[in-house]
């Protein structure tokens, strides 16, 4: 199931980078994050581990994830390497006249894990995803206040 979001954020992409790239960062915005922190290194790259844990319909997920793209000011990639529910998750900036335009893309295979249909599932992520940005734009527009 994959749920692409768009959002503009009246900040440059390299602010916008900079708090991205601070995976502890995420359990601020993304309200489903009970837990994210970085694994392995000082600072995000690429390669680097992570460890996410949220809960969704009352049940908790652990996984560890690996940043599979880090391009500075463009794209940060992650996906999981151990959990039970496989994802990928991808936030792609785009710079627009001095504020970023951020697509949020979120792939995820929730399969047996919650033994449920895609069309009950979908609506749920999406509000997830949908409320994850709105909490990221509010931070980050803020900041720039």
């Amino acid at each position: 199931m994959n749920i692409i979001k768009k959002v503009v954020i009246n900040q440059t992409p390299k602010k916008v980078f900079k708090y991205l790239s601070n995976f502890n960062s995420h359990k601020k915005f993304s309200v489903h994050y009970k837990d994210s922190k970085l694994l392995s290194g000082k600072k995000m790259e690429e390669g680097s581990e992570l460890f996410t844990k949220i809960i969704f319909l009352g049940r908790k997920i652990e996984s560890t994830n690996e940043v599979v793209a880090f391009v500075p000011e463009k794209e940060i990639k992650y996906k999981s390497v151990s959990g039970p529910v496989p994802a990928e998750v991808q936030f792609l900036l785009n710079e627009k006249g001095g504020v970023t335009e951020l697509t949020f893309n979120y792939d995820i295979e929730p399969g047996s894990f919650f033994n449920m249909e895609e069309m009950f599932l979908r609506p749920r992520f999406e509000d997830i995803v949908t409320n994850s940005m709105k909490n990221l734009k509010k931070i980050l527009d803020a900041m720039a206040a």
